[in-house]
């Protein structure tokens, strides 16, 4: 009788315990939908419209093709993403329903075939034309002629300066 007695009590802290681990699981699943609500990001004070006038004043400027080769707009949960694939690379936009951009993303095209010396001014200008677009957010001043662009060249001559001194050879200076 005992061991029918332990083997109840054993069947109905089973039982309890299955039932506890769906409360749990249940429980463990809320927080995962308020975080998910909560992971759209504020937007900036700049719409997708602005952006891209800022970006092809800029980009004119230079000499820069503002030529959209691809573009792709999803509907998210927080707005929409937008892709632009140009001729230097692309550009990642989240957007919120207003089509504020909440984010940006920038890559550029690394070219590797042809002339190493060709490739290397290649690449140099496709990531100065990427620096240009994330630029574009609040200005419409060519990279050289921004703040951050001066700094930017500031900074490369010093390593430029600093790197010829330690070491000789061939160099390819942009």
């Amino acid at each position: 009788m005992n061991m029918k007695k332990l083997i109840s009590a054993i069947c109905v802290s089973i039982v309890l315990s299955a039932c506890n681990q769906q409360s749990k699981t249940a429980q463990a699943e809320e927080p995962v939908q308020s975080i998910q609500a909560a992971d759209c990001t504020a937007p900036m004070d700049i719409t997708v419209e602005q952006y891209l006038i800022n970006l092809e004043q800029a980009f004119k400027t230079q000499n820069v093709s503002t030529k959209i080769h691809n573009k792709n707009i999803v509907k998210t949960d927080c707005g929409y993403d937008l892709t632009l694939v140009m001729d230097f690379g692309a550009i990642a936009l989240k957007l919120d329903e207003q089509q504020k951009i909440r984010a940006i993303s920038v890559g550029y095209i690394l070219k590797t075939d042809g002339e190493k010396g060709q490739n290397l001014v290649n690449n140099a200008i496709n990531g100065l034309h990427s620096i240009q677009a994330v630029l574009s957010l609040t200005t419409t001043d060519k990279l050289g002629e921004s703040e951050a662009g001066k700094q930017l060249r500031q900074r490369i001559q010093s390593d430029r300066s600093n790197s010829a001194k330690r070491r000789s050879g061939r160099w390819y200076f942009i």
